[in-house]
């Protein structure tokens, strides 16, 4: 038996609303292809998921997998919507289990479901990544002129444009550094307010008063790290429109893939979309386990002061 479940997640990405008709699924797949890194297939034409089962009789739909050692994939769904057209992108979650089709098992039931298991949620997260890569992707290709995308219009000099993406830029320079800053003071109090809560020779009081700082401190540094985030990803984007106003992707020789690069293939407009989001996620769980660490100390030094009191032996 075969079970394709098709999980329907509480996110959804907006549709890219392309200010044309006739845009059909050979045209998306050559924008992905020239902006997708190695490790990513566009699939065209694709047959449908039961999400994206056509609503009308001229949609086409494109799928876009990864061939790495991670396993995602996605779908696009292209609907004719007046005199527009829609780009619906979507995750696609998919498990399969061929239980009555596959060899016969070792007799290792636990190894199969940690394998069936670690599976799903490659598929889950890997799909998502891909989705959410797609969508910025074909937002921001300029060949479709999205709807929620300003023209290419010459409304100032390029003189004008290098001024203002060089203000934008350092603005940009001036977040990210701020953003990683916060973790390294963080730490350096956080390792000194650790050390009176910890020490045998504290009593309850400053262990209580260490460990309510500490907490604030985490708090605080996470908020912080997020807001100072959120500001470079915004400089960023206003970075990312004037360098596509002075079509900087052409001027430079178009796309470049180098080794370690983050992005790895990306051009002199989509550059500015580099902010780490994944050591971003690392550093932030870091702060909440500090949290997290501070709150028990607390409940010790109220409840179970011995323990923190106990020699090592």
């Amino acid at each position: 038996m075969v079970i394709l479940s098709n999980l329907h997640p509480p996110w959804r990405f907006l549709p890219v609303t392309v200010r044309r008709t006739g845009v059909r699924s050979s045209e998306v797949k050559a924008a992905l292809d020239a902006r997708l890194p190695d490790g990513y297939r566009v699939l065209c034409p694709s047959r449908p998921c039961s999400r994206c089962e056509p609503t009308v009789a001229d949609a086409d739909t494109v799928n876009v997998q990864t061939i790495g050692l991670w396993h995602g994939q996605a779908h696009i769904k292209i609907v004719p919507d007046g005199t527009n057209t829609c780009l619906e992108v979507h995750p696609v979650f998919i498990h399969h289990v061929r239980k009555a089709e596959r060899p016969a098992s070792d007799g290792n039931d636990e190894a199969e479901k940690a394998n069936l298991l670690e599976r799903s949620m490659d598929i889950l997260f890997g799909s998502y990544a891909v989705a959410h890569k797609v969508n910025n992707l074909l937002r921001d290709a300029p060949e479709f002129h999205p709807v929620d995308r300003p023209y290419s219009g010459k409304k100032y000099e390029n003189s004008e444009l290098i001024d203002l993406l060089t203000v934008y830029a350092n603005q940009f320079g001036s977040y990210n550094t701020l953003l990683w800053q916060v973790p390294a003071l963080s730490l350096t109090a956080q390792a000194f307010l650790m050390t009176i809560a910890l020490d045998p020779d504290s009593n309850r009081a400053a262990r209580l008063i260490t460990s309510a700082l500490s907490i604030i401190i985490a708090f605080a540094s996470t908020q912080l790290m997020h807001d100072q985030r959120g500001h470079a990803i915004n400089h960023g984007e206003v970075a990312r429109r004037l360098a596509s106003q002075l079509g900087l992707a052409s001027h430079l020789d178009g796309n470049f893939q180098l080794n370690d690069a983050k992005p790895q293939k990306t051009n002199g407009e989509d550059v500015w979309r580099a902010v780490d989001h994944g050591i971003y996620a690392i550093w932030k769980v870091c702060m909440w386990l500090f949290f997290i660490a501070d709150i028990a100390i607390i409940v010790f030094a109220v409840f179970r002061p011995s323990l923190l009191n106990a020699p090592l032996h």
